[in-house]
């Protein structure tokens, strides 16, 4: 599932306080606290899983599920009508990019972009196995996304994906905006349970 929103809605001054926020942005906020109802809606948090749970890398990166090829392409389509409109390439800034789940799919989708690609991640351990599946390709930077290590205005896109639950935030989204150009998008992608399958609507089951 991927969520497309052209901007933030948020004026050259951003808001400071979640009062200020426009309807638009401040219902991704609800849509990412409902995702994750553990995390607390509307405040910076670096949760305990993120920070201690996430360093066995290898079983995370092989058990997480990848991104179909539908999702790949809505969010490359977006990129793509970006470059045309500007007559120039697209860039990109993709947040809690993790070891590259999203990140080598969606670049061997849209292998034009990787020049102009920046992954940011801040946990040591997953970086390195983002360094080592796409470092020779794209900018791998230390960073969280209330404190992008980026001038203003690099980006035509922001991309989270799986991860805006985890920085669902007001400084977040003013970092976001502040690495935006005028007119750039933020591109949020999340896997879900197709229920269809009966296997996974029993597990869902047992969850509830």
């Amino acid at each position: 599932q991927a969520i497309l929103a052209q901007g933030l809605g948020l004026a050259p001054t951003a808001p400071r306080s979640l009062r200020a926020l426009p309807a638009g942005a401040l219902a991704m906020l609800r849509l990412a606290s409902a995702a994750s109802p553990s995390l607390p809606f509307g405040r910076r948090c670096i949760n305990a899983v993120a920070q201690e749970g996430f360093q066995d890398t290898n079983s995370y990166d092989s058990g997480r599920p990848g991104y179909s090829a539908g999702t790949l392409e809505q969010v490359s389509a977006r990129l793509r009508r970006l470059a045309d409109a500007r007559g120039r390439p697209a860039s990109a800034v993709e947040v809690g990019a993790g070891t590259g789940k999203f990140t080598r799919p969606f670049l061997d989708c849209y292998p034009a972009l990787a020049p102009a690609y920046t992954a940011v991640e801040p946990i040591r351990a997953m970086r390195e196995v983002l360094q080592a599946k796409c470092g020779g390709e794209v900018r791998v930077l230390e960073g969280a996304a209330d404190q992008l290590p980026l001038p203003d205005g690099v980006a035509d896109a922001v991309i989270a994906a799986q991860a805006f639950h985890w920085f669902a935030n007001l400084e977040s989204l003013i970092g976001m905006h502040r690495v935006l150009r005028p007119g750039g998008s933020l591109c949020l992608v999340w896997n879900t349970f197709d229920l269809r399958q009966e296997w996974l609507g029993q597990l869902e089951g047992l969850r509830d």
